[in-house]
């Protein structure tokens, strides 16, 4: 191997791929963090509290930029460059960032499933669902450490980032299998959104509405697929920083578009289609004191168990549905455009309760 080397970030030519990692990672992160941006600022607007699902995204979103971040720096040291052209030390220095990133790609897959589950796990309260949303939270857990430990230990039990250099007869193998499983467990989850509505009293449109939203997710196997043919090309090559491009470019598809998705189902819109009381449509309340100034409101279209009334003074949490209010007080309900019901108390102790509305769609 030769110590010279080019600026393999900057060209794409038969000895330089690195350009194209470049490229499309840049395009993709854009993207993640354009999503990111979006969900923020649509929770901040909505006044909904953040949940679960949130925070894992927030997580995901996190790995996954520093993943990129990471592939950065290994194309601007010799990703997708001729091996010829590095040297012994830079492509050892390669083979320990490619493992590092490789790691930070199954951790952002996993946390983009789990994001998906909790939001199943916001939106109904159908006990056996919520069972089985968890069991595959838990195996997709253990499962993510199987998985690094399935491409940290080489065959020879040598360090885990020298199959780079030299032929492991299994490394391919593993691959399958940690494919076969990630499109297994996305199945799962597809599976997990048709039984979510098959209860729901909603029109059958609207069903397969939610269904078609969920699996859109299912594209995220695409990606999956070629990365996994590329790795076959990669593994057998002669010539593997160079063939690493392609696996980079695969790798950064799917690990962008798995958390891309998760963000869509976070959004108001989709939320207020959903969550709503297992076949109630997304409401908002909203409470008036006797000069008619609002005293305490909620939004519909949050991740349901977690909606508040806010009181407009102070801003705090009153519980779910509740709010505390003195003198004559008036409740207004509407559902979109609506009106489905107002209250008024005299009594300046009471608490205004609304336990659930549930409207049924014909």
């Amino acid at each position: 191997m030769s110590s010279a080397s080019s600026n393999p970030a900057e060209l794409s030519d038969a000895t330089h791929h690195g350009g194209w990692v470049i490229i499309i990672s840049a395009i993709f992160m854009v993207l993640l963090i354009l999503c990111l941006a979006i969900r923020a600022y649509v929770r901040t607007t909505y006044s909904t509290i953040a949940g679960s699902p949130d925070h894992v995204l927030a997580v995901a979103g996190v790995v996954g930029i520093i993943q990129t971040a990471v592939v950065f720096w290994e194309v601007s040291i010799g990703l997708g460059t001729s091996i010829e052209l590095l040297s012994t030390a830079t492509v050892h220095q390669l083979q320990k960032s490619w493992f590092a990133s490789t790691v930070l790609y199954l951790i952002a897959l996993w946390l983009a499933k789990c994001c998906v589950l909790f939001v199943y796990l916001q939106l109904t309260p159908n006990k056996r669902h919520n069972l089985i949303s968890w069991s595959v939270i838990g195996f997709n857990t253990v499962w993510v450490f199987i998985s690094i430990l399935m491409i940290g230990v080489d065959c020879e039990l040598n360090t885990p980032w020298s199959h780079l250099a030299s032929r492991c007869s299994g490394l391919f193998a593993r691959w399958q299998v940690l494919t076969a499983v990630d499109i297994i467990t996305e199945l799962v989850i597809f599976a997990l959104s048709i039984y979510l509505v098959i209860g729901l009293q909603m029109p059958a449109k609207r069903k397969t509405v939610i269904v078609v939203a969920f699996g859109l997710r299912l594209f995220v196997i695409v990606p999956a697929v070629f990365r996994l043919h590329y790795v076959s090309k990669y593994i057998n090559s002669a010539n593997p920083t160079l063939a690493l491009s392609n696996v980079a470019i695969w790798t950064e598809v799917q690990m962008h578009t798995s958390i891309i998705a998760c963000v869509s189902y976070c959004f108001k819109s989709f939320t207020a289609a959903v969550s709503t009381n297992y076949g109630a449509t997304a409401i908002n309340i909203e409470v008036y004191d006797s000069t008619n100034n609002r005293t305490g409101f909620t939004r519909g279209g949050g991740y349901g168990p977690n909606s508040r009334i806010q009181n407009s003074n102070s801003g705090g949490s009153q519980g779910p549905f509740v709010g505390h209010i003195g003198g004559q007080n008036r409740t207004t309900v509407t559902t979109g455009n609506k009106r489905l019901s107002s209250q008024t108390s005299n009594d300046s102790q009471k608490v205004i309760i609304l336990d659930e509305i549930r409207v049924e769609q014909g």
